[in-house]
């Protein structure tokens, strides 16, 4: 019975934290600090070819997602997506066409932006910022960290008043850079 209840509980701590760790913790850390590199390298690469289309079918406002190829290879894409209360980019990383590691940036307005500010600066006034990066190994979600912070740059702890994480599940980064994948090389070709 106590084995039982150990494991449930085990079982609950995993989904129930914000950092999600599987598999041995050197190898994952070595894993992390390797894909690291990857996309420090895929960021310092400015002769990538690139790839726009709109995604206009993913928001009210709109958006916008950018393929980043080396000669056939797709290593980076970069969404852009636009609400009248924030909005949010998704940079996905691949190796060898594998997704190695997201990272989302959800940017929240205290109040809808107007056209103006949106020609002018690009955005509305942020009050509060989510930033998530999610790490893959073999298309398996290895780890995910959430951090909010306010409109100062200031980390809001978790589980405070102002905390309120979106949830964001592996299917959907998987699924969703899949989808991105697929339009991006049919717009290549075309």
């Amino acid at each position: 019975m106590l084995k039982r209840c150990l494991g449930m509980f085990l079982v609950w701590l995993s989904l129930a934290s914000p950092v999600a760790l599987a598999g041995d913790e050197a190898s994952e850390s070595v894993t992390i600090k390797e894909i690291r590199k990857n996309c420090s390298v895929i960021d310092s690469n400015k002769t990538y070819g690139k790839v726009q289309i709109d995604v206009m079918d993913k928001s009210v406002e709109g958006g916008v997602a950018i393929g980043y190829f080396d000669r056939n290879d797709l290593k980076k894409i970069t969404e852009k997506l636009y609400g009248e209360m924030g909005n949010w980019t998704s940079e996905y990383y691949f190796d060898d066409g594998n997704l190695i590691f997201v990272f989302i940036q959800n940017r929240q307005y205290k109040r809808p932006q107007t056209v103006e500010e949106a020609i002018e600066k690009g955005f509305g006034p942020v009050y509060r910022t989510e930033n998530a990066r999610c790490y893959f190994s073999g298309d398996k979600l290895i780890r995910k960290l959430v951090q909010w912070f306010d409109n100062a740059g200031n980390l809001i702890p978790s589980g405070g008043p102002e905390y309120n994480s979106l949830e964001i599940s592996e299917i959907d980064l998987v699924s969703g850079a899949e989808e991105l994948k697929k339009r991006i090389k049919n717009k290549r070709r075309t």
